[in-house]
């Protein structure tokens, strides 16, 4: 028995072991992912040599996914192993954080990451979840269209793809628009900066106006004081006519 049949049996076992556990998918399922991932190994590996290598991986990211740092996703998938074979790539899955995606999950990245928000319904409908991801990017027995129902051409490879690509290299980033949230951040702080500027222009402006007000005051009292000295001058005058 060669060493991937006997893998084979003894995952079949564990399975069998462990499928009554909460949480844990039905057997059939798993039986699926096994064999979608173990065609996924298959798309990626072109010697056919049973091993992954860097090479094989950055040419898979450049050419099927489409991705331009290729070098950047093959060395998160390897990390420190310069080759994987089929069964380090089911253990890598099997401790994916997408293995364990929810519906709301799967329905978060179908409208988000895929953008193909018109399936929604169904894969709702369907319960797809994290578990399913293998069978969607090698479209295991047509999943896709079968299953899923999708006719469109160009929507199948798209969402073939992009749950490849999550199943190879994990949960996608968050599309997180640095520069808009830094064009916010900006007029946010501008906005504060000129409010400030108008407080103290006001209170500014104000304490000038006050300081006018008392200098009119003064200048009135004073002139007023100057008028009655004056009338007082002229009534001495015509005293002394």
């Amino acid at each position: 028995m060669s060493y991937v049949a006997f893998f084979y049996v003894m995952v079949a076992l564990r399975l069998n072991s462990v499928g009554a556990n909460a949480g844990e998918p039905p057997l059939s399922m798993r039986d699926e992912e096994l064999t979608a991932i173990k065609s996924l190994h298959g798309l990626l590996d072109d010697n056919r040599d049973g091993k992954l290598d860097m090479h094989e991986s950055q040419d898979f990211v450049s050419s099927e996914l489409g991705h331009p740092e290729g070098s950047e996703k093959s060395n998160k998938l390897h990390r420190n192993d310069l080759s994987i074979t089929f069964e380090e790539l089911w253990e890598s899955w099997q401790k994916s954080e997408v293995h364990h995606w929810t519906n709301k999950d799967i329905l978060t990245w179908l409208e988000n990451q895929v953008e193909l928000s018109c399936y929604s319904e169904t894969f709702q409908q369907l319960n797809i979840t994290g578990h399913h991801l293998p069978s969607i990017a090698v479209n295991a027995q047509q999943f896709i269209q079968v299953v899923l129902k999708i006719t469109n051409i160009q929507h199948r490879t798209k969402l073939s793809v992009r749950a490849m690509d999550i199943v190879l290299f994990g949960p996608p980033h968050p599309r997180l628009t640095y520069w808009k949230d830094a064009i916010v951040l900006v007029l946010f702080i501008l906005c504060i900066i000129l409010l400030l500027w108008a407080v103290f222009h006001r209170c500014h402006t104000q304490k000038r106006i006050d300081c006018f007000l008392e200098e009119s005051r003064v200048y009135e009292k004073e002139l007023n004081e100057l008028k009655k000295k004056l009338e007082q001058w002229q009534e001495a005058e015509e005293e002394e006519e």
